[in-house]
């Protein structure tokens, strides 16, 4: 699922006006693993009833993007790049470390 999540990172950054590279699908996919190696997330996401993959997707996205210094909302909005419900957007951002919640809770047009 990691190549899956990390191709349409990068389809939806190239949309999004950025010159995407092969480093940055692989830091995505750094960060994807980092997250899926995280017992405590996946615990975490299993008691709210989320989706612990599509979690990693939304950790890698911003963590990535905030390494990269992207310096619009657009990339850091997880409820559109991952076409996320309200109810999955709030949990994540729950879950999520704060700086990267910042980024999310920034980017995010959730009225």
């Amino acid at each position: 699922m990691k190549n899956f999540y990390a191709k349409r990172y990068t389809d939806e950054m190239k949309l999004a006006g950025y010159t995407v590279s092969d480093l940055m699908a692989e830091m995505f996919c750094s960060h994807f693993s980092e997250c899926e190696a995280s017992e405590e997330y996946r615990a975490l996401l299993q008691e709210k009833r989320r989706d612990f993959t599509k979690f990693c997707a939304a950790y890698a996205q911003l963590k990535t993007n905030k390494w990269l210094g992207c310096s619009n909302d657009a990339p850091y909005d997880i409820k559109l790049f991952l076409h996320l419900s309200m109810d999955e957007w709030q949990t994540f951002v729950e879950i999520l470390p704060p700086q990267l919640a910042n980024l999310a809770r920034g980017a995010c047009n959730c009225k």
